[in-house]
């Protein structure tokens, strides 16, 4: 009996077998893999030489198999990451909330001093560490009158605070004694000029209520600047402007785009693509006229407030502005001034 039952399970074999050989092209030397010398796999072509098309058809059916089984995997791969991220993200604005929340009482004051929350008087005379209340100061020590301070470019490497003498990115505000927007929202955060000891430090009276603030993102190979409250809100919300300078008391001077480089001594400035002048106060624009030489437009801007190569007799009587800055044109400059009376004036020099 036992014999029996083996001599049928090896005719079966047999069985199977043949009939599996049958549906493959076997011929010796063809590109079937059951056939002697099968070429299957050898790095040969397979012109000119037998295929198998039973064999193309298993090939064919083992890669939608194995293609299926990748995209699953990197299906799983990729709803790990996304949840990751998602957790990292929900934990980042947890502690966001908890920082503003913190902050919360430190803040209402430099709100309630924003001209665009409804301020209509003075700040009060209260100040915390020398630094007035409602001011947002920068322990950067940034000159925020500087064109060329204030040009941030991508990757560009941590301001040194010149206070402490330590590179770090002084990415937070410092509000009524307390930082605030400490959080990798903003790359860089500019304000009044914090200089501990020294009396008199907002001389060009930076507003209270609002500080610069260049944002992590960049657009068209530039940064992004944006005037900010005190809960980070942007005043703007315009990618295309890369540089904010502080002209004088609520003025100041918005650039857009990259800029191009400094011009020929001794008129150094900074190309833009486009600038306005803005009151932070009244909320008056008045976009500076772009010089066009050849089929390149643009505005060159001095490379600081007060700071252009200007003879004298090209200025005004100083007791009659607060501010100045050059705008080079192609044949003639633009002196634009800030009266006594806050007012946005200009005279034309030749170049």
């Amino acid at each position: 009996m036992i014999r029996i039952k083996f001599l049928l399970s090896v005719l079966l074999f047999f069985a199977v077998n043949q009939l599996s050989a049958q549906s493959h092209v076997t011929t010796p030397g063809s590109f079937c893999k059951y056939a002697k010398n099968s070429l299957r796999n050898k790095n040969i072509y397979a012109e000119g030489h037998t295929i198998c098309p039973a064999c193309d058809k298993e090939d064919e059916k083992e890669a939608t198999a194995r293609k299926a089984e990748n995209k699953r995997r990197e299906d799983a791969k990729n709803a790990a990451i996304a949840a990751e991220n998602l957790a990292k993200q929900r934990a980042l604005d947890a502690e966001m909330k908890r920082k503003r929340d913190a902050d919360k009482g430190v803040t209402e004051l430099g709100l309630k001093m924003s001209p665009t929350k409804g301020s209509t008087g003075a700040p009060p005379p209260v100040e915390i560490d020398g630094m007035k209340a409602g001011y947002f100061y920068d322990d950067g020590q940034t000159d925020n009158q500087s064109v060329s301070y204030m040009i941030y470019y991508p990757n560009q490497s941590e301001r040194n605070n010149q206070i402490y003498k330590l590179y770090s990115d002084i990415n937070y505000f410092v509000l009524n004694g307390k930082k605030i927007l400490d959080n990798d929202e903003f790359k860089y955060c500019i304000g009044v000029r914090r200089v501990p000891g020294q009396v008199g430090h907002n001389t060009a009276n930076f507003p209270p209520g609002v500080g610069i603030a260049v944002l992590n993102k960049i657009v068209d190979d530039h940064v992004v600047s944006d005037l900010v409250d005190a809960t980070g809100k942007r005043l703007f919300n315009n990618d295309n402007i890369s540089t904010i300078v502080h002209f004088t008391d609520d003025w100041f001077i918005l650039m857009e785009g990259k800029p191009f480089g400094l011009g020929g001594h001794p008129y150094y400035g900074y190309q833009f693509p486009a600038a306005k002048f803005y009151n932070y106060k009244t909320g008056e624009t008045f976009d500076i006229p772009n010089a066009q030489p050849g089929s390149r437009s643009y505005v060159q801007i001095s490379a600081a407030v007060n700071g252009s190569y200007m003879l004298a007799r090209e200025l005004r009587d100083a007791s009659t502005y607060r501010a100045y800055i050059r705008i080079y044109g192609r044949d003639k400059s633009t002196v634009y001034f800030i009266t006594n009376e806050g007012k946005l004036e200009w005279d034309e020099v030749n170049k």
